[in-house]
């Protein structure tokens, strides 16, 4: 039980980090424009986004299910779980986007491309982020 503790707490530590990075990054990118003058940034933001968030998925998931002994966890499904959170955080944070103007149907092939680019990183940081997550719940399987 001890390990069970120590392994949640670790991926809790792991997510909340990358938490943090994301909203350093946020303000860094607010503050001296870099969404608007260098294109790649959005796209690394984005996909620590979605790790962050598939991540704190899975925590969640191992807190809503604390019957489930440690073999019990299943790779596939959490990957599924966590990159369909990713997904539609990503969704959500699109629509915030439209909501206060940040972008608008009227940038045309601009606002489709980015927004296509910006789900997509969000689903690959989830999966890079459920990954993680199962590989940190692997491991204290071990011991």
């Amino acid at each position: 039980m001890y390990n069970y503790m120590m392994m949640k707490t670790r991926l809790f530590l792991h997510a909340f980090f990358l938490l943090v990075l994301v909203g350093v990054l946020n303000y860094i990118a607010t503050k001296f424009y870099l969404y608007w003058s260098t294109s790649w940034f959005d796209t690394i933001v984005h996909t620590l986004a979605g790790a962050t968030v598939g991540m704190t998925m899975i925590l969640f998931w191992q807190y809503r299910h604390p019957h489930l002994s440690l073999p019990d966890f299943n790779r596939r499904h959490l990957v599924k779980i966590g990159v369909s959170a990713a997904v539609v955080i990503g969704i959500l944070w699109e629509i915030y986007e439209l909501s206060f103007g940040i972008t608008t149907f009227a940038d045309g092939i601009h606002y489709v491309t980015d927004t296509a680019s910006d789900l997509a990183c969000d689903t690959i940081g989830g999966f890079l982020g459920s990954l993680y997550a199962y590989r940190l719940i692997r491991n204290y399987k071990k011991i």
